[in-house]
């Protein structure tokens, strides 16, 4: 979900003590200050302190909620108790306000986030195949949210052999723009005397709903990471101008350049990009950085970090540099709301050739260096894992992955957090293939979680570390499969996933609030 930094405002200034008189050196603070409070409780009972940390009797206050009514209210029988609405308002996050009502100027306010809680529902599924341009299915499909409004990018490539980046945005009704080319806009800056031939999407969007697509790219012989920022137009395709230009200021003379990171000369390919975005509008990346080496090539994960003009304000560095040349591929990106960094990653030459394995590091706000890699699953994987990481509140990690078992050859989910990454919980039943995984984290921490079997499309949330089996049965399911699944800002679902055969399969969108 996207990440916020909540300030709050009190008035006044020194110290004082409580009661119902002030002083010009008494300040007014509100206890607790959550980050997020669940749609329809009415337990959240704020109090105000003075500087001295000292309770003011709730009689000297006034308490006050901007927008009652949609976001919530405050009990008339009982001063300081908020009221949740029952739904997650439109504009979230929610702010209340305090006041002492001997001297108004005397105040403080603070915001959170109003959260779905632990049940969902399903709004009817409809299909976009038409909006989307989608010729096979949405394998290469990425998903952002912001605002309650969806963002997607994805691969296609037609019959003449010729591969596109598409773009489309989805509004709070599920009603999407047509797909837009990507490609076209960004023609001439792409160097070489090859054809544009993106892989591996990657999106992310900003508070201001500016929209970041990084993928990777052989149109100039040797694979390398591009970006490009937009839309510059309500909506694309509506004006002569590109609806979206290069981001990463790498070119000639400081230029804006397509190429977001251009690599070291023993550089022979950058894969595999990952994007998220800081509070303050910086962009996180972490991709998989090719070296010349002896006797044989290296893969390792390497990661960078540009602000919002395009400059580079970190690395690039690699994740793990003591670690002798191996094959590191596929990481996921994630920071948490103190702006520590986490990746995790898949290792395929760990213990042998054919043995991949999940790794995660985090780079702590302040450090220059990336934390002792851990090793999340210790077990052989399947040569196709998938997995999926996110970050609760507190910054812990949570991943799910699919796992080849080599008693019955099936294909199960797993989950780990720090806590159990050398014993993972086994999420589908003995003999229940489970692919496709996704996970996600609000900030109440429940765990948002999506597979499909081949055939179903399975959703679950649950409010706990999920426990052997816990998700035997979801909450949700529904035939189709190479789901992708994100939150909002108050925990509604957006859930894309594709008809099985013929083809062309259909692709459809579901909403869950």
């Amino acid at each position: 979900m996207g990440l916020m930094f909540l300030e709050a405002c009190s008035g006044g200034g020194g110290g004082g003590s409580g009661g119902g008189g002030s002083s010009p050196q008494m300040t007014v603070s509100i206890s607790p200050r959550p980050l997020a409070v669940q749609k329809g409780t009415s337990n959240t009972l704020f109090t105000a302190k003075d500087s001295s940390n000292q309770l003011i009797p709730q009689s000297s206050m006034t308490w006050s909620v901007d927008g009652t009514g949609i976001n919530g209210s405050f009990d008339p029988n009982v001063k300081g108790l908020y009221i949740a609405p029952a739904s997650v308002p439109p504009q979230n996050p929610v702010t209340v306000r305090t006041a002492l009502v001997s001297d108004p100027s005397k105040n403080d306010a603070v915001s959170f986030y109003i959260l779905t809680g632990p049940n969902l529902s399903f709004l009817p599924s409809f299909d976009v195949t038409g909006t989307f341009n989608l010729t096979k299915n949405n394998s290469s499909l990425r998903i952002s949210v912001m605002n309650s409004n969806t963002y997607l990018t994805w691969v296609t490539t037609d019959q003449s052999n010729v591969t596109h980046l598409w773009y489309s945005q989805g509004d709070k009704s599920g009603v999407f723009s047509l797909a837009h080319d990507i490609i076209p806009d960004i023609q001439s800056y792409i160097q070489g005397t090859g054809f544009p031939n993106p892989e591996n999407p990657a999106i992310v969007v900003d508070s201001l709903e500016n929209v970041y697509i990084a993928w990777d790219d052989n149109a100039s012989g040797v694979y390398q990471i591009y970006a490009a920022k937009g839309p510059h137009a309500t909506i694309c395709g509506t004006t002569t101008a590109p609806c979206f230009t290069p981001f990463a200021l790498t070119g000639t003379g400081n230029a804006t350049s397509l190429q977001v990171f251009p690599g070291p000369p023993l550089t022979i390919s950058q894969q595999n990009p990952s994007l998220t975005m800081t509070p303050f509008g910086k962009l996180e990346f972490a991709w998989t950085e090719g070296y010349q080496g002896t006797p044989s090539p290296s893969r390792l994960i390497t990661y960078g970090e540009l602000d919002s003009n395009g400059v580079l304000t970190k690395g690039p560095m690699q994740v793990t540099p003591s670690r002798t040349p191996n094959t590191q591929t596929n990481p996921a990106i994630e920071i948490d709301i103190s702006g520590n960094v986490s990746i995790s990653w898949i290792d395929r030459f760990w213990e042998s050739s054919t043995s991949p394995n999940i790794f995660y590091s985090r780079l702590q706000s302040g450090q220059s260096v990336f934390d002792p890699e851990m090793q999340v699953e210790r077990d052989v994987l399947s040569p196709t894992a998938i997995f999926s990481m996110a970050l609760d509140n507190s910054g812990q990690p949570h991943l799910v992955w699919s796992k080849t078992s080599e008693l019955n050859a099936t294909t199960g989910i797993y989950y780990a957090t720090i806590a159990n990454f050398t014993s993972p919980v086994k999420l589908t039943i003995d003999g229940t293939n489970g692919y496709h995984p996704a996970i996600k984290v609000d900030l109440l921490n429940y765990l948002y979680l999506s597979w499909d079997d081949g055939l179903t499309t399975f959703f679950k949330k649950t409010d706990a570390s999920p426990a052997q089996g816990s998700l035997v049965y979801p909450q949700w399911q529904i035939s189709g499969v190479n789901s992708v699944m994100n939150i909002d800002d108050g925990g509604r679902v957006y859930l894309l996933y594709s008809t099985t055969g013929g083809s062309n399969p259909s692709t459809f969108y579901v909403k869950g609030e």
